[in-house]
């Protein structure tokens, strides 16, 4: 299958001034603070999607354009994920324009160590990593063919770094509290609707803009709070508060309460 060639990343590369084009994001490409020198944390993404059925894909155009420095934008992984789930939101022309915007503000000439770090780019399009297959995978070398047969398992992705989904103890506590919301709100006498447990999480992903499990961490308070205001909201809540009682465990409350259990 056709790919960028390592002149479009390392000029793609360089024009990205090592930091993620997505409005705003400080996060590198390359990781460069110490200790954590050299670990890839970005992607290369295609404006207009290499293949059928992709985000944002352009019948008219060549593969060689399709893998041309002008239809691709280099993205921390979150970003990434966040404008492929959103292809209306995050047009190609939004995207052309970030991408021209960013390129203006942090875009450099080239250098000899631009080329490693494309090689490492390129090199992390053709790894595959699908944890406790089932079924049957054989990935080959460049210019080989790719067969993955899975019958009855699922390919799932590992948590992206730097979100809530990526720390155990958030995902635990976040669904702690939203499991407490859906127990208070589903709480009442005279209810003629039935009551839909997984309204909670639609409403954090209008909230935040995502899935609970793809907001970034730095949101984790935020999130936290929304969904104890929730819980203190309803009617069951503002029983218990009027009563002195308590509606939910502090985060340290339910790491040290899981401690106890182990």
């Amino acid at each position: 299958m056709p790919k960028p060639s390592i002149r479009a990343i390392q000029r793609l590369y360089a024009m990205s001034g090592n930091r993620c084009a997505f409005s705003g994001c400080t996060a590198p490409i390359i990781e460069d603070s110490p200790g954590m020198a050299g670990i890839n944390m970005g992607e290369i993404c295609h404006i207009r999607a290499s293949k059928p059925g992709g985000e944002r894909y352009d019948p008219e155009q060549s593969d060689a354009e399709r893998h041309d420095y002008e239809n691709l934008i280099l993205l921390c992984r979150r970003h990434h994920k966040l404008i492929d789930s959103d292809t209306i939101e995050f047009s190609v022309a939004k995207l052309l324009a970030m991408k021209q915007e960013h390129e203006q503000l942090a875009g450099r000439a080239e250098n000899t160590a631009d080329r490693f770090s494309a090689k490492r780019l390129l090199d992390a399009m053709d790894r595959i990593t699908i944890p406790d297959n089932k079924g049957t995978v054989v990935i080959a070398s460049a210019g080989s063919n790719v067969s993955i047969r899975q019958p009855r398992s699922r390919v799932t992705m590992a948590p992206l770094a730097g979100t809530i989904g990526a720390d155990r103890d958030m995902v635990r506590y976040t669904k702690y509290l939203a499991k407490q919301y859906n127990e208070f709100a589903s709480w009442a006498p005279h209810r003629t609707e039935k009551f839909r447990p997984a309204v909670i999480y639609a409403n954090i992903m209008k909230e935040f803009g995502s899935k609970l499990e793809l907001i970034p961490d730095d949101r984790f308070s935020s999130v936290c709070a929304y969904l104890q205001q929730r819980i203190t909201r309803t009617r069951l809540g503002r029983m218990r508060n009027a009563e002195g009682h308590r509606c939910y465990a502090s985060f340290d409350e339910f790491l040290d309460k899981g401690k106890q259990h182990h």
